[in-house]
């Protein structure tokens, strides 16, 4: 059994609750044109991403994020995001025993969360980013080549934001923690950290930011899918069991590094829209690459197109 008690199960329960709660976090406001909500993705052939957009629109993606986001009107947003990692705070200890102690007990337990953790280390994003681009090369398909860029651009984005925090809070991860919840060294010294990462870069978790950036700008570039969000959000909750089974990360590392690769992701995203779509107007999907990692020995990534 993965969960010992119903109160582990609760937690898991929770995980997904942070998910979903994050969808009302952070550039949701009434600039934003959402193709769920009746807007459709630029399909203009012309739109033909070039290879540099992902850097050469970093500066606009975070002086955008930062008006938005670290604004009077955007409060109410950040107190939620601060009450979602103040609850879990207050058990972190707990919670982190609940999910460890199975994890050392159970061998194939602890290969499955390491897997989990693998989903979320930068990697298997820019692997994804790889597959569309190559896909949208071979195929001439500007919808996948943006979707590559844009995984790209949100993670790079978001990853610089998360190593500010991280350089900022300073806060011990589970791993390497010599207090019941994790010391806290704001600021600490650059030659300290680096020679001891994870004394000092618990929150926020970069795993979960970059996972769930990249999953929303899958979604927000093939809305018409509608099976996206019932993959993306189960695997977010799964990596995150991952992450505090493994010791990586505690439970209130989530909920602000979900917050930021989702709003990262939508103001990266927020370029596709168009305008409303037409309702007469009918539209063919574009085929979708799909990986399929596999982690036997010697690892294989399979790769299939849905359609």
């Amino acid at each position: 059994m993965f969960f010992k008690n119903n109160y582990q199960l609760s937690l898991a329960a929770i995980t997904l609750a942070l998910i979903f709660c994050s969808q009302t976090t952070f550039a949701d406001g009434a600039k934003y044109y959402s193709p769920h909500e009746g807007y459709q993705v630029e399909t203009n052939p012309q739109s033909h991403p070039r290879f540099m957009e992902m850097v050469e629109n970093l500066p606009e993606t975070w002086s955008i994020w930062a008006n938005e986001n670290l604004s009077k009107e955007n409060l109410t947003n950040i107190y939620a995001v601060a009450a979602w990692s103040a609850v879990t705070l207050a058990t972190d200890y707990e919670t982190w025993q609940m999910f460890r102690e199975p994890h050392l007990e159970n061998r194939s337990l602890e290969i499955w969360n390491y897997h989990m953790v693998s989903m979320g280390d930068g990697y298997f994003q820019f692997l994804l980013a790889g597959i569309w681009g190559a896909y949208g090369y071979s195929a001439s398909n500007n919808r996948a080549l943006r979707t590559a860029s844009q995984i790209v651009e949100t993670i790079t984005a978001t990853g610089a934001v998360v190593q500010i925090i991280k350089h900022s809070t300073g806060r011990e991860s589970p791993f390497q923690t010599s207090t019941r919840t994790g010391n806290w060294e704001p600021f600490p010294e650059q030659v300290k950290y680096h020679k001891d990462v994870q004394k000092y870069d618990a929150v926020p978790s970069g795993h979960i930011a970059t996972a769930h950036a990249t999953f929303i700008v899958i979604w927000e570039n093939y809305p018409e899918y509608k099976w996206i969000p019932y993959i993306g959000y189960p695997l977010i909750s799964l990596i995150s069991v991952g992450l505090v089974s493994t010791s990586l990360h505690w439970w209130s590392d989530i909920p602000l590094g979900i917050a930021l690769g989702h709003s990262f992701a939508k103001v990266v995203t927020r370029r596709n829209k168009i305008g409303p779509a037409k309702s007469s107007s009918k539209y063919v999907p574009d085929l979708v690459p799909m990986a399929n990692p596999s982690y036997g020995q010697p690892p294989l990534l399979g790769l299939r197109w849905q359609w």
